[in-house]
């Protein structure tokens, strides 16, 4: 496919975007980088929409989407440097920074992440988000993968995939294969870790960062019913969810979330698709044995004891305090 030209896209958008400097790989290694612009506003009359991504992707080898300060987006330009470094076969790399880059306003970046996620297919974006020879590749674990399995060769070789039928960028088979069907037994992978990648039935160092998101969402939802429950009649229905929710953490912080927490469990299952990098699961382990803490002196000490003298204070303020924090785990990860 030949490259369009991008006069569906406003001069200012067009400079804002591609302002972000291209890597082209040659078999001599060399480095050539377009000029950074500063642009006016994104005016959406001015192009058709349904042509952004596809302007953007087109005549490059490799594009990554991706975010300033991202950590993934940069092991993921790290691989693809270390790639070009052992491989002769040249290809041209294109980075453009939707999220953060100072030279695009809130609402630019916002139209491009909405129209990338519809262009991609996916419920939830997260960076990086990589098109490789037209086709979508995943994020910086799914490159690194490919690289390592020698698949990213044969990507670069094939000819340059169209869009589909309806439109929108084809995912790499595989790639499209593995997230319809989802990986209850597997476990993330982290290069450059000091630690261990044992497998899913022993300690689980690492999980994938979308997940403490959902997992997040569920425990809000369970300690939120407990705590209303605590305060009615039906405290003892309360308590049951407490310690639904204690055996979900014990399980989450000794091993890990998926097959043993029903929570990492669920949200592995109906999420897989969108289920983010590889991060660590120790900051959360940490929360989380936090959360046991105050949980565990609850139900051992109080929830015996007769009805009247059931003092749920302490438990409510805690629970307040541990809902707060799931949600800033759901929103930022932390």
């Amino acid at each position: 496919m030949s490259k369009k030209n991008n006069n569906h896209l406003p001069q200012a958008a067009k400079e804002k975007l591609e302002g972000t400097p291209m890597l082209v790989v040659k078999k001599s290694n060399s480095t050539e980088s377009t000029s950074n612009s500063i642009v006016n506003k994104l005016k959406d009359n001015t192009f058709l929409q349904s042509e952004i991504i596809h302007d953007l992707i087109a005549g490059h080898d490799v594009v990554l989407f991706g975010k300033a300060g991202c950590g993934y987006c940069e092991k993921a330009k790290e691989a693809l440097d270390e790639f070009s470094s052992s491989s002769a076969v040249p290809f041209t790399f294109k980075v453009y920074n939707v999220v953060g880059n100072p030279e695009i306003s809130r609402n630019d970046a916002a139209t491009i992440t909405k129209l990338l996620r519809s262009k991609l297919g996916l419920f939830d974006l997260t960076f990086p988000q990589i098109v490789v020879n037209g086709y979508y590749i995943g994020g910086a674990d799914d490159l690194i993968e490919l690289i390592n399995n020698k698949e990213f060769d044969a990507i670069l070789g094939d000819s340059y995939v169209t869009l589909s039928e309806s439109g929108k960028i084809n995912w790499y088979p595989p790639l499209e294969k593995d997230a319809a069907n989802p990986k209850l037994l597997q476990i993330a992978t982290m290069k450059n870790t000091w630690y261990p990648h044992w497998p899913w039935y022993t300690f689980q160092w690492v999980m994938y960062s979308n997940m403490i998101r959902y997992i997040s969402i569920l425990h809000i939802i369970f300690m939120v019913v407990a705590l209303t429950l605590l305060q009615t009649e039906y405290y003892s229905a309360g308590n049951v969810i407490l310690w639904i929710l204690t055996f979900d953490l014990i399980m989450f912080t000794i091993l890990g979330p998926s097959p043993w927490s029903f929570t990492g469990t669920a949200s592995y299952y109906f999420l897989w698709k969108i289920r983010g990098n590889a991060t660590s699961t120790i900051p959360y382990k940490f929360v989380y044995t936090l959360y046991l803490t105050g949980f565990l002196s609850y139900l051992l000490k109080e929830s015996n004891q007769p009805p009247d003298s059931i003092n749920v204070n302490s438990i409510s303020r805690f629970l307040c305090f541990a809902t707060g924090n799931s949600v800033l785990l759901a929103v930022f990860r932390f």
